[in-house]
């Protein structure tokens, strides 16, 4: 199977995922995995099962976090990905011509990048000389 397939059926994967995500709340995640752990189509493989159980249909009843939840998928099912890419394809070049001009191109081994998550445009890239 060759990477263009691979990666067409991972894209169809993650669309499912994220189309089953958005008609619950994790109140009803919560729910399910109960449900689930009760009926015998998961297993708990320690002795923590009642533990378990209870926590889970505590968290069920909680509904608290069930409008972060839906607000944080709609956020990352509306990111701008190219504009994410564009954005760190600028800040590395700009920070590759710093280490050009900085004359201490030849002093580094490696480079060790940071990236912040979604729209927090903040970055960081921290060089290690030969050791």
């Amino acid at each position: 199977m060759d990477n263009l397939k691979i990666l067409t059926l991972l894209e169809k994967q993650t669309d499912c995922i994220f189309e089953k995500l958005r008609k619950t709340s994790i109140s009803a995640l919560y729910k399910k995995e109960y449900e689930d752990i009760k009926a015998g189509r998961i297993f708990v493989l320690d002795n923590g099962e009642k533990e378990m159980l209870k926590d889970l249909k505590e968290l069920s009843k909680d509904t608290s976090l069930d409008s972060s939840f839906e607000s944080k998928l709609r956020e990352y099912l509306e990111l701008d990905n190219n504009g994410l890419i564009v954005y760190f394809q600028k800040e590395l070049g700009k920070s590759i011509n710093e280490i050009i001009v900085s004359g201490k191109l030849n002093e580094i081994q490696a480079l060790f990048v940071e990236y912040d998550y979604y729209y927090h445009f903040s970055s960081c890239i921290t060089c290690y000389g030969i050791q």
